[in-house]
This record gives C-alpha cells, sequence and structure tokens, in this order.
C-alpha cells in the first residue's frame, strides 16, 4: 500500500457509516488527541463541517465514534501487487461515480 512505503506511522479507522476508512499517516510516532483536546483545537468552521450530516451529534461524539472503530493496517491490506494507488493514478470517492455516468452515457 502506497501510503505505507511513505509513512511508518499509520493507524486507520472505520469510518462512522462503515463503508470507508479514515487514514492517519506521520514520519514520526504520534497519539490520537482525546476527545477534549479534539474538540478544544477545533476552529468553528471546522465543527460547522463535521456536524453538518450529524446534527444530532456533537464533534466530541463523532469524534469518540470514530476514534473507536481503529482498524489494523494489516487487515485492510492487499496482497495483489498490481493494485497501487499513486499519485499518477489516483484513486477517490468519486471514481464510482465517474464510472456510472460515463456507463450511463454510452
Amino acid at each position: 500500500m502506497a501510503i505505507k512505503r511513505e509513512f511508518p506511522y499509520v493507524r486507520v479507522f472505520n469510518s462512522m457509516e462503515g463503508w470507508g476508512f479514515h487514514f492517519f499517516a506521520s514520519l514520526q510516532p504520534f497519539e490520537m488527541p482525546s476527545v477534549n483536546d479534539f474538540v478544544r483545537r477545533l476552529p468553528e468552521t471546522a465543527i460547522e463541517d463535521l456536524i453538518e450530516w450529524n446534527k444530532d451529534r456533537g464533534p466530541a461524539k463523532i469524534y469518540q465514534e470514530v476514534i473507536e472503530k481503529e482498524v489494523p493496517l494489516k487487515k485492510i491490506l492487499t496482497q495483489d501487487a498490481t493494485f497501487s494507488i499513486t499519485d499518477d493514478r489516483p484513486f477517490n470517492e468519486y471514481f464510482l461515480l465517474r464510472r456510472l455516468r460515463l456507463r450511463l452515457s454510452i
């Protein structure tokens, strides 16, 4: 996996929805901030973005739900060496939408 080749310290968390991952990577060891530290450091605009789709939850609850879903990196790494995401071949959440749009336009 490209991220592991570039960063020796990687932590992965399952998304709240359960269909994606949040990757945190660093060249140095790191700890995730506590819920209180995380919320204290957030600018107001970041809080607004964070709760935009989850008005019933505050930023502390959202962050807590994410950090409770840590996944070992080894569990999601593929053994298929032909599959790799790189800068010149990006892969993101719009990949499927682009493919579906292309298929519908034919």
